[in-house]
Parts: C-alpha cells; structure tokens; sequence
C-alpha cells in the first residue's frame, strides 16, 4: 500500500497480486456474499452504472453508501476490469469521495489489483488507511457452493399459472410489453412512495404505462430486477399473496459480455433469496429470463 497526493488531495493506493483468475477475483467483488466474507462485514457493489454501494465495516468504524459510476466487467482481449463508485460515510455525510477497483490481468498468471481511493479528505484519512489495506491484504477466498437451479415445478409451468403480475425496478420495455403481449395482467412498482403504481400495456409493440392510484389487491407473482431491500420486496409479495418471486440479475457470467438478459447469479446470494422466499411459502425463480418463457407460452397458445 503507498499514499500519494494526486491534484492537491490525498490518496489511497492498495496494489495486491492473486494467484486467480481474473474473472474469479472480478467476482469475488462484484458478488455480495463473497466481498462481505471477503473484507468482514456486509458489503456489496451492484454491478450495473448506477447500482448501490455499500460498505459495513463496525470493526473499522465505517458504514458508508455510495453508487457504481463505471462499471467495465472483464471482457476477451482486454486486461483490465474496472469498477468506479461513490463513497459516502455516514460520519461524514457532506463529502464524497471515491474508489476505483481495477482488476488486471497479469501475463505471468493470476492477476492484480489495483485499488485507489481518494477525495474523502483529512478527517477520513486515518480509519480509511488503516482498513483498506489491513481487508484487501487478504484472500479473496472462492465460494464452495453449486447455484441450486429451479425444481419442480418448472419455470414455465410457475407462469404459466400466474394471471397478475408485478414488476419491481424493471430494466427496459422488453419485460412488460412481452409479458403484456403474451396476455398477463402486468402492473409496476414505479417508486417507493404510497401512490407509485402503474398498469403496463403493449400497444404496437411500445409500452404505454397507466398511474394507479392504489396498490393492486392481490397479484399472483412479483418479478424484481433489483438486488437491495430483498427482504422487503419479499416482504411486499407475501402481502399482496404472490405464490411466486421471480428475480432477474440482469446480469452475466465474465468475460462473457454484459447482457440486461442474463441470469447469472453467484451461488450462494442464490441460495440466500431462495431460503428467504421459501420461508415465506412461495416458490423462486431466478435462472431464466421470464421474457423467454413468456414467449413460449405464447407460442404454444397459437
């Protein structure tokens, strides 16, 4: 680790080499059950522009929120993977800072890690410095666990029998206007304010959205495209007596490249929300794009 004073700040440099993979270290800070065991405490950094940040660290005094500025996920022919957030400590919320995760392939094998953060200012310096090394000085140690895939009953056979369904943070029109094409009464959560609700239709193929001025009364699946407050959304589909969570990651495996259809999921935040819906009595579904099924369902009523 060296500080260095870049354009009148003081920064934090941490530079480790792992005997890894790139893709494997990549994932190991992108996927929250992984960066949490790896630095000790609960972390996770959404891996999309625009995604959460969070950092819980008691040990060191820090609980901090930020969001993904860049996000540059491994890719064929390209070193370096590149992640760039916000840092907002709660002890010091009037400063912004930031922290870049770049993660370089090394031609000799493994990898290394190039971490940088800086604009959090004098009064940070000291408990920043001492925890950023002292946790990423560490193994980034690789999950034990296989992704447990849906059982019985099968995806398409879990939406084939829903009628209503809510969607949680969508990301784009495909999902509404291929679900509403394909004849299901599809309604959003556009907000977290009490009147944020909305019907979705397909006309001509475009998504025309309609307020509502109340929750829906019931719904027989929620489908959510966001991995924070998880225990909430959960939470909110057992109030409104969906039988059915339905999560989609938006994401996919590195280096293939990025893909809002993916499913990609690591293993054990899939075990995770599994164990938390099923308590609640619903089944879960999180390895297959529902835009797909719903097509084929489609197909198969023609």
């Amino acid at each position: 680790m060296n500080a260095s004073d870049s354009h009148g700040e003081t920064a934090i440099r941490v530079e480790e080499h792992f005997d890894r993979s790139q893709a494997d270290l990549w994932a190991a800070i992108t996927d929250a059950d992984r960066l949490s065991r790896w630095l000790g405490g609960r972390c996770s950094i959404e891996a999309r522009v625009g995604g959460e940040v969070q950092f819980e660290l008691p040990d060191d005094g820090i609980t901090a929120r930020g969001a993904v500025r860049s996000f540059d996920p491994p890719r064929p022919g390209f070193r370096v993977a590149l992640v760039e957030h916000t840092f907002v400590d709660d002890a010091a919320p009037a400063v912004t800072s930031v922290c870049r995760w770049a993660v370089i392939e090394n031609r000799d094998g493994g990898c290394d890690l190039h971490f940088t953060h800086d604009g959090f200012g004098e009064a940070d310096r000291d408990k920043l410095t001492t925890a950023w090394p002292r946790r990423l000085g560490t193994p980034a140690e690789a999950p034990d666990v296989d992704r447990q895939r849906t059982p019985t009953p099968a995806p398409d056979e879990v939406l084939a029998s829903a009628r209503r369904i809510l969607l949680v943070s969508f990301i784009g029109p495909e999902v509404p206007v291929t679900l509403a094409s394909s004849g299901f009464d599809v309604v959003a959560r556009t907000g977290p304010a009490p009147d944020d609700w909305a019907s979705c239709l397909a006309v001509d193929g475009e998504l025309v959205t309609t307020p509502l001025a109340q929750a829906p009364d019931q719904v027989d699946l929620v489908h959510l495209d966001v991995g924070h407050a998880f225990e909430e959304h959960v939470d909110l589909a057992a109030s409104l007596g969906a039988t059915v969570v339905w999560y989609h990651s938006a994401r996919t495996l590195p280096p293939q490249p990025a893909d809002n259809r993916g499913t990609w999921l690591p293993a054990a935040q899939s075990a995770r929300q599994r164990q938390i819906v099923e308590a609640a009595g619903m089944a879960y579904v999180d390895d297959v794009y529902i835009a797909d099924v719903a097509r084929q369902i489609a197909g198969g009523r023609r």
